[in-house]
């Protein structure tokens, strides 16, 4: 595995859309372009994790 480039995005995407009502993309690395209905990178992941955690500990 490695990283893809934005036209390989694009034709995730566009495949995809045909099955799914929404798709999206998630990055480790960086957040992905805004083709997808979601782009979540790894600040936006950290950002979920922390509000799960909330939800955990009350």
């Amino acid at each position: 595995m490695g990283e893809i480039t934005t036209s390989e995005a694009k034709e995730v995407v566009k495949k995809l859309s045909k099955v799914a009502p929404k798709v999206g993309l998630i990055s480790l690395k960086e957040k992905p372009p805004e083709i997808a209905d979601v782009s979540l990178g790894p600040k936006e992941l950290i950002n979920i994790a922390k509000e799960m955690n909330k939800d955990i500990e009350m």
